[in-house]
């Protein structure tokens, strides 16, 4: 069958193939799934609503609705075509839109959408086997998204654009005679090499490390910590050298964070690190914690959590501070609280190092330090 959708920006109408009654097409196991998915992505992004819509010869209608109290659309609801709905550009287009302010854009102030003040749209579109349309999936909010990141994609050339530049393969060797140093750092499972580099770092920039999973960056920052038996390599920053002890200057904050915090409130995490009250006073100050001082870490959210294990990184004194996929499960504002700790860090003195997969959140910062490792 054949359906007409309005394209908003353009002001015209598209014809496109549907399936009569699609819906009673779609399985269990696969309604299921992707119930699950907009259940996920909903809660992982942070956002009012997440939809499975499905397009009928004259209606756009609501099949499947992320499970969270906010959303405020209904299974079954639905609204005409040609009336210029997100999901409509979605479909007309066969490709992906992503609207960040719709109050913004003289095209799409006034969609019918933004009368449920679902301001924000990131949409994809959904086709059955022979290439037909079911619908789209799609995440609203009621703010601006910049980005909807979890489901956008950032080119490492625009990244190149904005910061410093450097590409290692694991098994590099060269003269080191600047910034900070990593020499000798070579590192073996039974006869299976893993990394062998001499590999430099610039001392006043956050180096964001990156690389497909198995080239070595986890084996790589666990040698930096000290962490590797047998591991010989020397690192130098500035005036400091160490080898085996990296653990004496290198403080390690883990993607799941739960796993080093010991004690019975956040203060007593920070006295692991220190006596000083007037550093810990100001570190739970800096970092928003100050009223969460005497809760217990694991009664925080997970963005707390991880502002404790940042601040007892902080309180310890460590020159060089490494996160490891520091973003995985954040939403946007989360992430840009993230961003604010990683610059006070830094205005503080300390080395960072990020390892990272996440373009969105190094496209955050500007001109800084990309270090890529691959084999």
């Amino acid at each position: 069958m054949i359906t007409k959708v309005k394209l908003r920006e353009e002001g015209s109408l598209k014809e496109v193939g549907i399936v009569i009654n699609g819906s009673e097409l779609v399985t269990g196991d696969v309604k299921k799934g992707w119930q699950e998915i907009i259940n996920v992505v909903t809660e992982l992004l942070g956002v009012k609503a997440g939809l499975i819509m499905e397009i009928t010869k004259e209606a756009m209608q609501v099949f499947l609705m992320s499970e969270n109290k906010e959303n405020p659309y209904v299974v079954g609801g639905n609204d005409s075509l040609c009336h210029g709905l997100y999901c409509e550009t979605v479909i007309g287009t066969d490709g992906e839109l992503h609207i960040e302010n719709a109050l913004e854009l003289d095209a799409w102030k006034d969609n019918p959408d933004v009368k449920l003040n679902m301001i924000s749209y990131y949409g994809l579109p959904v086709h059955f086997p022979d290439g037909k349309f079911f619908g789209t999936i799609c995440i609203l909010d009621d703010k601006p998204t910049t980005p909807l990141r979890s489901l956008q994609y950032t080119d490492i050339n625009k990244l190149k654009e904005k910061h410093k530049y450097n590409k290692y393969n694991s098994f590099t060797k060269q003269k080191l005679d600047k910034h900070m140093m990593m020499s000798n750092y070579k590192y073996s499972y039974g006869k299976n090499k893993v990394i062998d580099l001499d590999i430099a770092f610039d001392d006043k920039k956050i180096t964001f490390l990156i690389g497909k999973n198995g080239v070595g960056k986890t084996t790589f920052i666990n040698c930096m910590c000290g962490l590797k038996k047998g591991f010989k390599g020397k690192t130098e920053l500035n005036n400091l050298k160490f080898n085996k002890k990296g653990y004496k200057h290198c403080s390690l904050v883990m993607q799941d964070v739960t796993h080093q915090l010991f004690t019975e409130s956040v203060y007593e995490e920070l006295k692991l690190a220190t006596d000083n009250e007037k550093m810990i006073a100001d570190i739970l100050e800096t970092l928003k914690l100050t009223e969460k001082k005497e809760a217990h870490p694991m009664s925080l959210s997970g963005g707390e959590k991880q502002r404790v294990a940042v601040a007892n990184a902080w309180a310890s004194g460590k020159e060089i501070i490494i996160f490891d996929e520091p973003t995985s499960g954040l939403c946007y504002e989360s992430m840009m609280a993230l961003k604010s700790i990683v610059e006070n860090l830094k205005k503080a003195g300390k080395k960072i190092i990020i390892v990272t997969h996440d373009y969105e959140f190094i496209n955050c910062f500007d001109n800084e330090e990309i270090v890529e490792i691959y084999k």
